[in-house]
């Protein structure tokens, strides 16, 4: 049982360590109205101005070393593939954290991954006539092995520190993209 929860302290130290940052993105992104043509691929174009940059500076990290299985985690082309359909260009991205080493790799994959939890929720929400490749990637076991490797790889305090830093920076990406989201949304209306 000890053996248990000492292997669960870095997952629980990045949830908490990035709680506040999760809070505002969820709060920025969750005001999407995915019901809505518009609505939509708002919504999918601020995903894929942090989320493209995001798995990219990962690639270049070298996160495949280090995640064996990063080729089924990818989801850039997935919401290429559903802006292409929608007849939107891909948005020039956010600039992207540098992320090397594990920690640091580890944590930026940990804020990419949380989102495919919650991505069968959301695509109920889109109408049927259009493209939800990026939410409907469906990878059985992807949750659950993240969190395995990060409490088998991040053992130290130094090393958690590095993923919670690693993921904060990646979360305000999201959290910027979200923020022109919200200011899109308003210029449109107003």
């Amino acid at each position: 049982m000890m053996v248990r929860f000492i292997q669960q302290i870095a997952r629980r130290r990045l949830r908490d360590g990035t709680a506040d940052c999760h809070e505002r993105v969820d709060a920025l992104f969750s005001g999407a109205d995915l019901g809505s043509r518009i609505g939509y691929e708002r919504f999918l174009v601020a995903q894929a101005t942090a989320f493209l940059p995001a798995e990219r500076s990962l690639e270049e990290g070298g996160i495949a070393a280090v995640l064996g299985d990063w080729p089924s985690r990818r989801r850039s082309h997935l919401i290429a593939q559903d802006l292409r359909k929608l007849g939107q260009q891909l948005p020039s991205g956010e600039d992207a954290p540098t992320l090397n080493g594990t920690p640091a790799l580890l944590g930026g994959a940990y804020v990419l991954e949380g989102p495919r939890l919650g991505a069968a929720l959301l695509r109920r929400q889109v109408p049927s006539h259009l493209p939800v490749a990026f939410l409907s990637s469906n990878y059985p076991g992807a949750w659950r092995t993240i969190v395995e490797t990060l409490d088998e790889d991040l053992r130290d305090s130094h090393a958690i520190d590095q993923a919670i830093e690693a993921a904060r920076s990646v979360f305000a990406l999201f959290e910027r993209s979200g923020q022109q989201m919200s200011v899109r949304r308003i210029t449109d209306v107003a």
